[in-house]
């Protein structure tokens, strides 16, 4: 069976696709070059002013902000059965506006999935999948974004939970305080000196990320508008 046309709305090198994948944000229309193909753009405009390249072979008019939001949706359409995850999801749990260098999504390991090899795309995979869905996106729960920037204890995926310009880090507390007094005591040090030089430093317990993870990500939300980050959406 032959692919069905793509509606246009008229063919002028200004006009703006029909077609595609709407944004929930801002109507964005993200389309990919087979899109544009089907639809008579070739490579050569995609590749001027007119369009932006938001991820692979993703694109979306050039007028339109790349938020991790538009990457996290890019993301998904070149791995449908993925969620946003790792700092791509902490990134929409606290309403940062800041575009990733790589945008990160998870799949449950099929031995028979061919995954996509982009440029910018990092694809995890797990034996279990955890999804919750935000805004209409899915993504990992609270609770499975933290874990998985978190390292066995210390800092917390760093600089990914760091905002240096805020002077906001946030820091996970495990279980190794309770019987490395040596790291305990270095974690003193460096959050008192971090405080010194004007940091806020967050620290969240395992309990805080297993049992209140909701409550985290507010608190973190509330944090980066409080010290005002530059780049959060308004």
């Amino acid at each position: 069976m032959g692919r069905e046309p793509i509606a246009t709305t008229g063919r002028g090198c200004g006009q703006r696709p029909s077609w595609g994948r709407g944004n929930r944000d801002n109507d964005a229309v993200l389309f990919t070059v087979a899109d544009a193909q089907a639809s008579g753009i070739s490579r050569g405009v995609l590749r001027g002013t007119q369009y932006r390249r938001v991820l692979g072979s993703v694109y979306v008019d050039g007028k339109v902000p790349v938020t991790p939001r538009l990457q996290a949706e890019a993301a998904l359409l070149l791995t449908p059965e993925a969620v946003a995850s790792h700092q791509t999801a902490l990134s929409l749990w606290t309403a940062n506006d800041h575009p990733d260098d790589v945008v990160h999504v998870t799949v449950q390991r099929d031995p028979h999935r061919n995954l996509p090899r982009v440029n910018g795309l990092r694809v995890h995979e797990v034996q279990h999948l955890d999804r919750a869905v935000r805004d209409g996106l899915p993504l990992t729960p609270p609770e499975r974004t933290f874990l998985d920037l978190a390292p066995p204890g210390g800092w917390l995926a760093k600089p990914d939970l760091s905002y240096p310009q805020i002077k906001l880090a946030i820091e996970y507390d495990g279980r190794h305080h309770l019987v490395d007094a040596r790291q305990w005591r270095q974690d003193i040090r460096r959050r008192e000196n971090l405080e010194r030089e004007g940091w806020l430093v967050r620290v969240f317990t395992a309990y805080d990320v297993l049992n209140i993870p909701h409550t985290v990500v507010a608190c973190i939300a509330e944090d980066l508008h409080t010290r005002h980050h530059p780049r959060l959406a308004a």
